[in-house]
């Protein structure tokens, strides 16, 4: 709920099956999997001229190798309108990209399915400083358990927005970056004074476009912290921010059906922050 308006991800039927993305009017497409594909929303926040909402996914652009749940930030800019004609009560500025959070290597291990994220968190890491949002992650039910918390950084997220968006040009071709020359003017997916007198390039290019190329990265590189065989399927997940007088402490908490287990990290940074991530029956 920001400047009184209520922004939500639901379903607009009954029967569940039409996932949305809703401000009154203002609606993601319907029964259209480019735009959303089965999610599960865990979390949303508001920054500056967008509203961004966290959730996981069938991805669609890995249909062809087989099915596969990728993390997802999508965001809207607050001061859309809806387009003309029959962009009338549809965003004009919904776009998507998928979050990284996996151990880097050769071959990375990937923590595809986010279950929770914190709210937006200023600080000094290093030498600058950065907005992060603190994520935790599930491998599938049928991979090797595992979770992991990753941290990403608005300007990383910002950045994937401003950058090459991808597409599929047949059912059975890869999905790979749109030329930048195949981009309309003005670019699809930013903020207008009134969306209402955008050119029907523009809107129809983003109705089949809201997917973005490059993936968020995760700031520190990699995980800040993993546990494996212990945490199996998460029922539900917090992260709850306490601010001292020194630093963030960040709490973890984790309810499975497992057993309970407390860890705690110290990660190497100028603010350090201190973790503690613990799961319940």
């Amino acid at each position: 709920f920001t400047d009184n308006e209520l922004y939500s991800g639901t379903v607009a039927d009954f029967s569940g099956s039409d996932p949305i993305i809703y401000r009154e009017p203002l609606q993601t497409e319907q029964y259209d999997s480019l735009s959303l594909n089965a999610p599960n929303f865990v979390s949303s926040f508001t920054q500056g001229d967008f509203v961004y909402f966290f959730f996981r996914e069938t991805a669609v652009e890995y249909i062809n190798c087989g099915k596969a749940i990728y993390s997802r930030v999508a965001r809207v800019c607050k001061w859309d309108k809806g387009g003309p004609h029959r962009f009338r009560n549809r965003w004009t500025s919904f776009l998507k990209s998928r979050l990284n959070c996996s151990i880097p290597g050769d071959f990375p291990f990937y923590f595809n399915e986010i279950q929770s994220a914190s709210n937006l968190v200023e600080g000094h890491y290093g030498h600058s400083s950065a907005k992060l949002i603190y994520g935790v992650f599930n491998t599938p039910t049928n991979s090797i358990p595992g979770s992991a918390v990753c941290a990403f950084s608005l300007q990383d997220i910002a950045d994937t927005f401003e950058g090459s968006f991808k597409e599929q040009s047949s059912i059975n071709s890869n999905w790979l970056p749109v030329n930048n020359g195949k981009v309309p003017e003005p670019r699809p997916g930013s903020c207008h004074n009134d969306s209402r007198t955008l050119p029907d390039p523009t809107l129809n290019f983003i109705k089949t476009h809201s997917l973005m190329d490059e993936n968020v990265p995760a700031f520190f590189g990699q995980p800040i912290l993993v546990r494996t065989s212990t945490i199996r399927a998460t029922a539900n997940s917090k992260i709850n921010i306490i601010t001292t007088q020194f630093q963030p402490v960040y709490h973890i908490q984790l309810e499975c059906n497992i057993y309970s287990n407390s860890q705690y990290l110290q990660h190497d940074t100028s603010a350090a922050e201190a973790l503690k991530m613990s799961t319940a029956l």
